[in-house]
């Protein structure tokens, strides 16, 4: 009967007690003042003093795991098979482990009214007021922030009071009625930009230097030289001629080389007391030609770019005819024979040199059987002098249909500037004169040739503009 008091006494005092609070938020409150008398607790020399410390845990590995499932089935795998070392306190993880893996959570049930029910709701109905408290009135969005290239992977995995939640710039937190805070979730972006660079070149004409400059002549020409200008780098003065020669013919010319041409070497070609028959070229293409105080002369654009000099051009062609069959007639005395058949002769002439290859207007092909002085009784027609072509005087075209030159006697002097596009090259190149006059004796003349050379060389300077060194920080 005592003990059966003893209980009736407590279930009396229970039922006869009033609770003036709510439960929930008195053991919060308690809690939370307990949070400062354990935060003062917790130091180095405390920890140091507590059984088994050590500076080197094994749990140490597992720091910075982006998996904690991974590391709790690690250890409850080691758990599992680890003896007991008779010390409570280093066997006791290893006990709440095998005890936890090897017994099913308890059951309980929740009614429809219970706090922890009703806050449930609360929550999921009030989802963005609830965000802006913990993030101090910042909506939690959907956001994306896009980043530089980044080569690190950074996790987070805070465990704070339940009234705060942080989320760093790269993670996305969706909200909805199901929230799940998961701020351990990393998500990179990529951006994408563009910037340029450009290279500016800056270029001006200055001179390069020739080399291997060398001249050649022969009779009559006496004055032939090439000398650089002072202080003008590519600049030459050049001289060809000679002052008086009678009957006769001659060339000089001047070598020189260019390693480039850069935007466009030139010469310049003047002409002066010409009498009586000359020839320019410039790499064997003719710039002028004539023999102009009295006759036509040719420069300029008038020669086409194919043209090339050929001097003592020869060529053959038929100069007229021989009977080889004679039929008597008959008619007296003596006879009357009239010729059945001729054989043509055919002779070689030589031309002081050849210009084109075809005939230019106002000039068509001829023979030298139109030039002959007489045809003798047999059919055979005699020219002067079948070597020599001088009996066609100045230009013309022969049967062939070649334009060619031969050198005459003019009436005094002339002079002139060639005006034409100059053909120099990167390398080796060439300045030609040809002065004749008729072989007379009494046939006397001069040509002087001068001008420039000058070899145009491109100067050129580079700089660049770069606008990506700013992309290119961000990056590092």
């Amino acid at each position: 009967m005592k003990r059966t008091a003893v209980v009736l006494a407590l279930v009396g005092a229970f039922g006869g007690a009033a609770w003036a609070g709510d439960y929930n938020a008195d053991g919060k409150t308690f809690g939370k003042g307990q949070l400062d008398k354990i935060k003062s607790s917790v130091s180095d020399k405390n920890a140091k003093d507590a059984p088994h410390y050590t500076n080197d845990p094994p749990q140490k590995a597992s720091y910075g795991a982006t998996s904690l499932l991974n590391v709790g089935k690690g250890r409850i795998t080691s758990c599992k098979t680890s003896s007991k070392t008779g010390n409570a306190v280093a066997d006791q993880e290893c006990e709440a482990v095998n005890f936890l893996a090897g017994n099913p959570r308890a059951h309980f049930d929740l009614t429809p009214n219970d706090p922890a029910v009703i806050a449930g709701r609360v929550i999921a109905g009030n989802a963005a007021g609830l965000a802006d408290q913990i993030t101090g009135g910042q909506n939690c969005t959907d956001k994306t922030t896009t980043t530089p290239p980044e080569k690190s992977i950074e996790t987070c995995a805070e465990y704070l009071p339940v009234e705060q939640k942080e989320c760093s710039m790269g993670w996305n937190v969706d909200v909805n009625a199901d929230s799940n805070f998961q701020c351990d979730q990393t998500y990179k972006s990529t951006e994408y930009l563009f910037c340029q660079r450009t290279l500016h070149v800056a270029c001006n004409n200055g001179g390069a230097e020739m080399s291997d400059a060398s001249v050649t002549k022969n009779s009559p020409f006496t004055d032939v030289s090439i000398t650089p200008v002072p202080e003008t780098p590519g600049l030459y003065n050049y001289r060809l001629g000679f002052a008086n020669a009678c009957g006769t013919e001659g060339t000089s010319q001047i070598n020189f080389n260019f390693d480039t041409v850069g935007a466009g070497g030139y010469v310049t070609i003047n002409v002066a007391g010409l009498d009586d028959t000359a020839i320019v070229a410039v790499n064997n293409k003719p710039v002028f030609a004539g023999h102009p105080n009295s006759g036509p002369e040719y420069h300029g654009s008038w020669f086409p770019t194919n043209a090339s000099v050929d001097m003592g051009y020869r060529w053959t062609e038929m100069a007229g005819q021989v009977c080889d069959t004679w039929q008597d007639m008959g008619g007296g005395e003596g006879g009357n024979y009239v010729c059945t058949h001729y054989t043509p002769t055919y002779q070689t002439y030589t031309a002081t040199a050849k210009l084109m290859d075809t005939c230019p207007s106002g000039y068509s092909p001829s023979s030298q059987m139109d030039f002959m002085y007489w045809c003798d009784d047999s059919g055979y027609c005699h020219q002067p002098d079948p070597y020599t072509p001088y009996n066609v005087q100045g230009f013309f075209c022969n049967s062939e249909g070649k334009f060619l030159l031969n050198r005459a006697e003019g009436t005094g002097n002339w002079g002139g500037t060639v005006d034409a596009t100059m053909p120099l090259k990167t390398g080796a190149n060439k300045l030609f004169v040809y002065w004749g006059t008729n072989t007379s004796g009494k046939a006397c003349g001069r040509i002087q040739v001068t001008g420039q050379i000058y070899n145009v060389k491109q100067q050129c300077t580079t700089s660049w503009e770069d606008n990506c060194g700013e992309l290119e920080e961000r990056t590092k």
